[in-house]
């Protein structure tokens, strides 16, 4: 219902000033100030005669609920006959006077919102809305529990003119939901934090986050930046510098909408020195047999330093003193002999402030040096047969695998298509998802290697990391030579949005929207050509509707200016964080866009680059001497560090054509292949061999290998008579491989099977123990294993593993990362493809 007044006052939209006369209207004074006053307003304000104006009629709110007990809420009035007046025209200081807007209460007690708080919405002159923000605690209810009241709201225009509409909003009690836990729980006043919350599946798109003091609503709060809404249990934000040292509430608010609130009392600490961060520690492993000294390099080390090991629930299971060597390395023995065999995290503490950082991960195994058992990962969304792939660490130290090229099973697609992974704190793997990039050529029975670039500054975190595969059959049967290369994305080419502020035009909904820019490389960029840079983070604001004008930083890769940007934004408001999709692109000299509300671009092709991705795929310049396919791929160092990719043998045809050889080209300090592949100067193996398995041994996962350079050793495969070998092989390199030496022990007669160098032994893992050349059958899911002397060489025998694969698998991939294995796709016939993933340690 509506109490209504009607006196005609506005005519033409135009505002009849009060006090205006003739005389004045004609004041080239008058005139300057009304109108920068009208451009303020968004109201097209002039003298006429009389005193009469418009009448408001209001219509509608909306939302028409919410909670204003934590927080401030913003409700837009629909109506008409909204208007503002200027007052003090022919005075020095003229201003606009708003309408009033007041809370009528059951029983009649009004309360008027402040009049700051009320405003047209920007760009809108038609007098039909207004923008009212709510503060919190204005009106009741203030407390859980209370009854939720039904205001009445008075809209009255600077004429007296008014309208009330009845019962236009209710405001409810606050409602209460359980805020777990923000990760970490505190942050330094010199420095940005990026914090994770979780609550109990209670978040609602996009709520607003603050820290403050619940007991004292009159205390200023800080809010978050970028709050980003992942799903009803997890938000990401960022804890703006300069808040005074100090405990906080954290005060997690959903949208009016939903008006729910968590709360976790005591929940922040702002510090006033940096967290320590942690990004190696070496060795990564221990065993049950002897304590285990440590060295951990990071930053922001403090003494007095004390180390704690979590297990998988992260309770503390022993702590132990560090020795502060330098604000970046610190030494520490771990009583792995008190520990079962399992993963633990390490926590760094400055004791100080208490603040710590926990790094990923630590592993102790039994002293026999067996695999535990085998588990099941999450699974690869297209099954895979005669993939590639490999583990690889980003700029910021997070870790991820990748399954590349493949087929679908015997007589099926051939794949161009590289799926991504990232690993948790346990080694157990997210969900995999298909990178936006593909291999120029569909590949099966490719080869594939990382190739990570670290600096003095960055000795143990790459600063750059190279993918290349060589060679594999493609979808036409044709054998390849060629060698195709990517560059890993780097967070730090990503360009930063500096400002995001509401337009003044636009169909954007009200709610809040998310926004990334990526740039678009020069074409003459040497690693990722005319290719994208990971896209910004996520720029976030909330509207009421309208339009988002954008800014960014120029940047520059390489010493090459940006060819151009992308503009990427969420489909709808209120939408999930990271699910952005193209909406523009501008060229290089453009620095800001303005998004009036344009439609997304389709789905997979649009969506923003981001960590883990690779940029555009290349053709290297340097080509295989030799077509092959169901080959090995070996990242090798000789003993003065120097580094080269070695390739061995496979096959030269799609049936047939089984190759001994070996060829071998260059690294240099940047990572790119420096030499052509050559055979000169390499040593055939013994025997040839295709779908063979293959692993290097260094001082790193063999501690009683002397040299600094690397051992490659190679078991089984199909020989040259299509026939399945047994036969084990090992070739010293340095710059090129020595002679092959067959080991007299016998690996397994086994093809398409995976090896690994774990715990001081070799694993060989899988394979089919029947059939032809490409033709395999019989696939087994049992191993065997062995391990290294004293001088590392295999000299014991080989006998089958204590634990064994969770169902048959050969034509897969075996990767070592982060202290796991992990064994990918692969046949469980020879034929099919398999998705499945196991992984164990």
């Amino acid at each position: 219902m509506r109490r209504e007044n009607s006196q005609p006052w506005i005519a033409d939209g135009r505002v009849n000033p009060n006090g205006c006369s003739q005389g004045a209207r004609n004041s080239r004074r008058l005139g300057r100030m009304l109108w920068a006053l009208l451009m303020l307003s968004g109201f097209a304000l002039s003298c006429g005669e009389g005193m009469d104006g418009p009448t408001p009629r209001l219509t509608s709110v909306e939302p028409s609920t919410v909670a204003t007990a934590f927080a401030d809420a913003t409700v837009t009035l629909h109506g008409s006959g909204f208007s503002p007046v200027v007052v003090g025209a022919l005075g020095d200081h003229p201003a606009v006077e708003m309408p009033a807007v007041y809370l009528i209460a059951p029983g009649g007690v009004r309360t008027q919102v402040p009049v700051a708080n009320v405003s047209f919405p920007s760009g809108d002159n038609s007098g039909t809305q207004l923008v009212v923000v709510i503060p919190m605690g204005l009106v009741a209810p203030f407390a859980p529990g209370e009854p939720d009241v039904a205001y009445d709201i008075e809209v009255v225009n600077p004429n007296g003119e008014h309208d009330i509409l009845e019962g236009a909003l209710t405001i409810t009690a606050p409602s209460f939901f359980d805020l777990v836990s923000i990760d970490p729980p505190f942050g330094c006043t010199c420095e940005r934090t990026t914090v994770t919350l979780t609550s109990d599946g209670a978040f609602v798109s996009t709520p607003t986050v603050f820290l403050g003091d619940t007991a004292d609503p009159s205390a200023t709060r800080v809010a978050l930046e970028r709050v980003a809404f992942v799903d009803a249990s997890t938000l990401t934000a960022v804890v703006p510098p300069g808040i005074p040292v100090g405990t906080y509430d954290v005060i997690v608010i959903n949208p009016p909408s939903d008006g729910g609130t968590g709360v976790l009392e005591s929940g922040f600490r702002v510090v006033s020195l940096p967290v320590p961060v942690v990004v190696a520690v070496v060795p990564g492993r221990g065993n049950t047999q002897d304590d285990t000294p440590v060295t951990l390099f990071g930053a922001n080390f403090r003494a007095p330093l004390r180390i704690e090991l979590l297990d998988r629930t992260e309770n503390v299971v022993v702590t132990v003193n560090g020795a502060v060597v330098s604000d970046s390395e610190a030494t520490a023995t771990f009583p792995t002999t008190t520990m079962s065999a399992a993963p633990y995290l390490v926590r760094v503490i400055n004791e100080d402030e208490e603040t710590y950082f926990t790094f990923s991960g630590f592993l102790v195994t039994n002293p026999s040096g067996n695999l535990e058992n085998f588990v099941t990962e999450s699974g690869l969304t297209t099954a895979r047969r005669l993939l590639t792939g490999g583990a690889a660490t980003d700029d910021l130290g997070n870790r991820y695998l990748y399954a590349i090229g493949g087929d679908t099973g015997a007589g099926g697609t051939v794949l161009d298509t590289i799926e991504r992974v990232q690993l948790s704190k346990f080694g157990a793997l997210g969900h995999w998802s298909e990178q936006r990039n593909r291999l120029l050529t569909p590949r099966t029975g490719a080869s594939a290697v990382f190739v990570p670039l670290y600096t003095a500054q960055s000795p143990f975190v790459p600063a750059k990391n190279f993918l290349y595969v060589t060679g594999g059959l493609d979808d036409n049967g044709q054998v390849l030579d060629s060698v195709e290369r990517a560059l890993m994305l780097s967070s730090a080419d990503a360009p930063r949005i500096t400002h995001i502020d509401p337009a003044d035009t636009g169909s954007l909904g009200a709610g809040t929207w998310y926004y990334k820019v990526s740039a678009i490389l020069s074409s003459a960029d040497p690693d990722n050509p005319g290719g994208e840079t990971m896209a910004s983070d996520e720029a976030i604001l909330t509207l009421s509707s309208g339009g988002v004008t954008l800014e960014w930083e120029a940047i520059q890769v390489g010493g090459l200016d940006a060819a151009g940007y992308r503009i990427y934004r969420t489909d709808e408001a209120n939408g999930a964080s990271q699910q952005e999709r193209l909406i523009a692109e501008v060229d290089g000299a453009t620095l800001t866009y303005t998004d009036e509300g344009d439609a997304p671009g389709d789905a997979a092709a649009h969506r923003p680059l981001g960590p883990g991705d690779t940029g555009v795929f290349v053709l290297d310049d340097q080509a295989l001497t030799q077509a092959r396919w169901g080959h090995q791929t070996l990242l090798m160092r000789d003993g003065l560090g120097a580094r080269s990719l070695l390739v061995v043998g496979g096959k030269s045809a799609e049936s047939g054509g089984v190759l001994d050889s070996v060829e071998v080209s260059d690294l240099d300090l940047l990572g790119q292949l420096s030499t052509p592949f050559s055979t000169m100067g390499t040593t055939p193996m013994n025997e040839a061999r295709a779908f063979f398995a293959a692993a290097v041994e260094t001082s790193d996962n063999v501690s009683t290998y002397a040299s600094s350079g690397s051992r490659l050793w190679v078991a089984g495969g199909v020989g040259s008579t299509g026939a399945i070998l047994d036969t084990l092989e090992e070739s010293d390199f340095e710059g090129t491989n020595g002679a092959w030496t067959t080991n007299g022990k016998k690996a397994g007669r086994t093809a398409g099977g995976m090896a690994v160098i774990v715990n001081e032994k070799l694993f060989l893992l899988g394979g089919a123990t029947a059939g032809t050349d490409t033709d395999l059958n019989s696939v087994v899911g049992t191993g065997r294993d062995t391990e290294f002397d004293n001088s590392g060489e295999i000299s014991g025998s080989i006998n089958s593993t204590s634990s064994s694969l969770l169902a048959p698998r050969a034509l897969g991939i075996g990767i070592a990362g982060a202290g796991f294995i992990y064994f990918i796709g692969g046949s469980s016939t020879g034929a099919n493809a398999l998705s499945t993933v196991e992984r164990t340690f």
